[in-house]
């Protein structure tokens, strides 16, 4: 009876590392996808693949390449283009079309969070601004 003893006790202990290794792996899997799930949805929060049109008045922003173009619903927008000369038309109605990136804030609220516009296209609609 002792040699079929051992061997229950083999199977036994055999079993239980079995089990403990498919939790583990399990548990590696769903923390995978969760840490790849929260990185995806951190990076869309950034900067959105949608392209959206802004039309408003365009003013000189807080640096030479940045501008502040207020738009007719009153938001305020902070632009840039690495294709467009938006200087030119500093003064002017435009029609801005771009990628929306939000930043973040430096004390982590979305309040203070500001929406900047990497322009892609510029239409000048006036040579004046009506605001």
């Amino acid at each position: 009876m002792g040699i079929l003893a051992n061997n229950l006790d083999f199977m036994e202990i055999n079993m239980k590392m079995k089990f403990t290794t498919g939790l583990l792996v399990l548990a590696f899997a769903l923390g995978s996808t969760a840490v790849a799930a929260t990185g995806t949805s951190h990076q869309e929060k950034e900067r959105s693949s949608a392209t959206v049109t802004v039309a408003g008045c365009l003013h000189n922003g807080t640096t030479t390449d940045v501008f502040l173009l207020t738009a007719k619903d009153g938001k305020g927008w902070d632009v840039s283009s690495k294709t467009v000369d938006i200087s030119k038309h500093v003064g002017h109605t435009v029609s801005l079309t771009g990628t929306p990136v939000t930043t973040a804030s430096t004390d982590g609220s979305a309040a203070s969070a500001t929406t900047r516009l990497d322009v892609s296209d510029l239409k000048m609609v006036s040579e004046s601004c009506s605001q």
